[in-house]
């Protein structure tokens, strides 16, 4: 009975070991092959390409896609101004004012500077010639600042001139209240723009804004034969930004 119990079992185990050894040999295959180790990941198709995400309102930006090119302004300088008349009978001529270095005032300056240094050179004791120095350093910043004057220019802005504003423009609700800008209506002001502010016209112009003057070489006109040179023509504007007005 026990030999017979030791064959059936003997049996069982040959035929186990007959069942597994497919599949380990198979798994043993896989493990060895280095084609099949090496292969490459398979990457997964970006479905999401170009489609926008509803929550979030964003989505991937095509770089085949290029939008409008920015706005390029070309000028010589930009001064700080007050706008200080309007032609009403040339429109786009206006005067403007500007603070600049007043040559009187440099040359009183530079006087009294040398009657302050003959009288420091001439001081009897280290102590009164220091005295007298330091009084000359104060005194000498305060006149420094007062150099300055304002002056008069008369401008005129080119056919595509372009008014800009700091403050965005002033606009009402339903119930007649000033409205309230959401930052994603201030970027639609502004426009694919990298200019200053927010575009403006030239009707908003008024007498006393402070402005920012962007200016270039006016064009001069052609000299006749046997005639004096014509005057300077006045400078151009290419762009008149207006500061933030008092509330």
């Amino acid at each position: 009975m026990n030999q017979v119990a030791r064959c059936m079992g003997g049996s069982l185990l040959l035929l186990a070991l007959g069942l597994l050894a497919p599949v380990w040999l198979s798994a043993q295959d896989k493990k060895d092959d280095p084609a099949k180790k090496d292969d490459p990941p398979v990457k997964k198709k970006d479905d999401t390409k170009g489609k926008v995400d509803p929550k979030t309102d964003k989505g991937k930006v095509d770089p085949k896609v290029k939008g409008p090119p920015p706005e390029k302004l070309v000028y010589d300088k930009i001064v700080i101004a007050k706008i200080k008349a309007m032609n009403a009978e040339k429109v786009g001529d206006f005067t403007i004012e500007v603070i600049v270095v007043d040559p009187v005032k440099v040359n009183d300056l530079q006087v009294w500077q040398n009657q302050q240094g003959v009288a420091i050179a001439q001081a009897k004791t280290p102590q009164d010639r220091f005295k007298l120095n330091y009084n000359f350093q104060l005194e000498n910043a305060k006149r420094e600042q007062n150099i300055y004057s304002p002056k008069d220019f008369e401008v005129r802005a080119v056919e595509n001139v372009k008014v800009r504003t700091v403050d965005a423009p002033v606009d009402y609700d339903d119930k007649g209240f000033v409205k309230q800008w959401t930052p994603k209506e201030l970027a639609a002001l502004k426009g694919n723009s990298n200019l200053p502010g927010y575009p403006s016209t030239f009707e908003f112009l008024k007498v006393g804004q402070d402005v920012q003057v962007y200016l270039v070489r006016g064009k001069a006109a052609a000299r006749k034969l046997g005639e004096p040179p014509p005057p300077d023509p006045p400078p151009g504007v290419v762009m008149i930004v207006i500061a933030p007005q008092p509330k």
